[in-house]
């Protein structure tokens, strides 16, 4: 995979995963105006930003179609992720000396790297013939990342791209 490539699949990571942070955001607020408990809001709006992230992380970011499988990882990496912006944050407060908003923000760029490394190289790995079906908007020609040249099955021959539909 080219510099280029990973550096358009990371900016469309942003993308997906700041709409999803407001989908968290805007469903937690509209719960907890209707009455629910803070926990209750709170978990299941997470649950909602988690689908959300998944659907438009597959599609828009690495081009493929949702599966029960990378759902279920890219939840568990979801959850490390956590740990690691919890971690981190606490560590920068605790030994780093770190105000907490700045050490916040720090977990956070952190948590984002991991998460996105791992749904990289794990989640939406290269190469795995049965998860590069191209779909949406990665499915169109000329796009960077959306060639035969990422498409490619372990012999090395390129499975066919499917083309956008004239709109």
């Amino acid at each position: 995979m080219t510099f280029a490539v990973t550096i358009g699949r990371l900016g469309r990571y942003v993308l997906t995963g700041g709409s999803a942070a407001v989908v968290d955001l805007g469903v937690f607020a509209l719960l907890k105006s209707a009455g629910v408990s803070v926990p209750a809001a709170a978990a299941c709006s997470f649950g909602l930003a988690a689908v959300w992230n998944y659907r438009l992380t597959s599609r828009f970011v690495f081009g493929q179609a949702p599966s029960g499988r990378r759902f279920a990882g890219f939840l568990v990496f979801a959850m490390a992720g956590l740990a690691v912006n919890v971690g981190v944050t606490v560590a920068a407060v605790d030994f780093a000396s770190i105000a907490p908003v700045e050490a916040k923000i720090l977990g956070i760029g952190v948590a984002f790297l991991f998460n996105f490394t791992l749904n990289s190289l794990v989640v939406f790995r290269p190469g795995d013939a049965t998860a590069n079906q191209r779909v949406g908007l990665n499915a169109w020609p000329g796009r960077p990342g959306c060639g035969p040249e990422l498409n490619a099955n372990t012999k090395g021959a390129a499975i066919e791209t499917t083309a956008a539909p004239n709109a």
